[in-house]
């Protein structure tokens, strides 16, 4: 993973990042449902219940898509006249790859805004979803692999074992 971010510059792309967003908000509408059943089975929370974690997470990436030229911009700052004629900015870059471990009582948001923001900055990320929240593990897990570039974004269930290995 970590060659393949450094060696394609698809992740600090544009239009990877464009892309990646669009998707995930596609794939979020499409399998709302099967989120839903999965935080009734894993929570016991029903539609109405975990419509606040599915919208504010929706939002989010409809958020960061609407302003992703804007988070992608150079900030060109004022250069302290000893330094003149000096131009001085604030340039954002990737850092590489993030970790994410999502929490069992919210398992879509603490999963899934986070990763939104790793896209939106241009990181890869390996996603380790709870495994108290079993069933709604499995469905991000399919996802992922459904609906994001697995080159970037993998999401890697297990438990304590997986979570201690990621954290090396």
């Amino acid at each position: 993973m970590r060659a393949n971010w450094r060696k394609t510059p698809n992740a600090t792309d544009f239009k990877w990042r464009k892309n990646q967003l669009q998707e995930f908000i596609r794939g979020f509408v499409e399998m709302r449902r099967e989120f839903e059943e999965a935080i009734f089975e894993d929570l016991g929370r029903s539609a109405n219940a975990s419509a606040q974690e599915y919208q504010m997470t929706k939002v989010a990436a409809e958020h960061d898509l609407y302003h992703l030229k804007t988070y992608m911009k150079d900030i060109h700052e004022e250069a302290e006249l000893l330094f003149a004629p000096a131009k001085v900015m604030t340039k954002y870059e990737p850092l590489g790859i993030c970790g994410v471990f999502s929490a069992w009582n919210y398992p879509i948001m603490t999963a899934f805004k986070p990763l939104i923001q790793c896209i939106t900055s241009g990181n890869a990320v390996i996603l380790k979803p709870s495994e108290i929240s079993a069933a709604c593990s499995a469905v991000i897990k399919k996802f992922c692999d459904r609906y994001l570039d697995t080159n970037f974004i993998r999401c890697v269930e297990g438990g304590i074992d997986a979570a201690q290995k990621l954290n090396i």
